[in-house]
């Protein structure tokens, strides 16, 4: 079946209640999107396990991704979340975002910040990008060694202060696993120093390249986040559920901690393969078809994608655990769904962060319904 979906339902699919004649429920909000697989870092805990920077495969072209993009708006979706391997390894990235921008999505992007020159960084300026995420994981020597590029800490921070100074909204991630914990208010304090707007700081998920040894317990995490200087915890965003996130950053710009749209969301990697989220590509389970073969109407309609619709009629239906008894449970919805199914494998157990604190004690009781 041709890519050439411009003439996609657009009569039909152009209001919410439209949509929801088709999805059986509400539009969907927010979607990643893999442009490409390549990657000059080997990071030791890549969730996409990206490969080298030598094509393994034709790309799809930008006019293709755009296509993908404008079947993503007719189901709603606001929110576009661009990733990779590397998205800016791409010399039409540009065009990509502009495309994105023009139907209508805020447009963020996540990079290593290895390729960020003051070229590219005018090209994502014009082309409408919202948020440019950089990553750095630790200070000199641990960023280079979980990423595998010697010189890479040194590129990056250049590429924050570079960002900075034409971008208005650039954050930087730090994957915390036990290689990097004691780092964390060093890594804060030199992205804010670079001139980063914010950082987030989020746990290693045992997914892709990283290793269950690597993560770090949440006892050690909250630790760590209780005894960041006043200063950095301003800037500072938790992404872990709200129901965990520390007393001291409720009341903060990012008091919500991580709050997911799943299941109102999608994922499509850049072999066009169509997933609940960027977690569950890698599931030959959840793969719910091929934007390239198939129409994404076609796809959401599919016996294939039933069980993701009936996750969607009632998001929190039949939610085990502590969730049953967290008042976060409406706005969080079990937080990251996708990992606790993949570790337990089903969909009724909480997020793994709020199972482990409950089991081990620490659960706070500020987030538990009164009796």
């Amino acid at each position: 079946m041709s890519n050439n979906y411009q003439l996609f339902k657009t009569d039909i699919l152009s209001k919410s209640s439209d949509i929801s004649e088709v999805l059986g429920c509400t539009p969907l909000i927010s979607a990643s999107v893999r442009v490409t697989s390549r990657c000059q870092s080997r990071c030791c805990f890549c969730s996409t396990n990206s490969e080298s920077s030598s094509l393994r495969f034709e790309e799809e072209s930008s006019c293709n991704i755009v296509n993908w993009l404008r079947q993503l708006s007719f189901f709603g979706v606001q929110r576009l979340f661009i990733t990779g391997g590397e998205p800016t390894l791409r010399s039409d990235i540009g065009q990509i975002i502009k495309g994105a921008k023009s139907l209508g999505f805020d447009v963020a992007m996540s990079t290593n910040g290895l390729n960020l020159n003051s070229k590219i960084i005018e090209e994502l300026q014009n082309s409408g990008l919202k948020h440019l995420q950089i990553s750095l994981h630790g200070i000199a020597e641990t960023h280079d060694r979980l990423t595998g590029i010697y010189g890479a800490h040194e590129s990056v921070i250049n590429a924050i202060h570079l960002s900075t100074q034409s971008l208005e909204n650039v954050s930087v991630a730090m994957t915390i696993s036990l290689d990097n914990l004691c780092e964390v208010e060093l890594v804060i304090e030199e992205a804010l120093e670079a001139g980063a707007h914010w950082v987030a700081i989020h746990p290693v998920m045992a997914v892709g390249r990283a290793k269950a040894d690597s993560v770090p317990k949440l006892k050690d995490v909250i630790t760590v986040l209780d005894n960041l200087k006043d200063v950095n915890k301003e800037h500072v965003a938790v992404m872990l559920p709200p129901a965990l996130v520390p007393s001291w950053a409720q009341n903060k710009r990012f008091g919500f901690g991580y709050v997911c749209t799943f299941p109102d969301m999608l994922a499509i990697d850049d072999h066009g393969r169509v997933a609940p989220c960027d977690t569950l590509l890698s599931d030959m389970n959840w793969q719910l078809g091929n934007i390239k073969t198939h129409p994404l109407d076609e796809i959401l309609t599919s016996e294939c994608s039933k069980q993701w619709r009936d996750l969607r009629e009632d998001p929190v239906r039949n939610l085990g655990g502590v969730c049953k008894q967290c008042k976060f449970l409406q706005l969080c919805c079990g937080g990251c769904r996708a990992l606790s199914y993949r570790k337990n494998g089903g969909w009724n157990l909480p997020d793994i962060w709020c199972e482990e604190a409950f089991d081990s004690g620490i659960f706070p009781e500020s987030s538990l319904c009164k009796q």
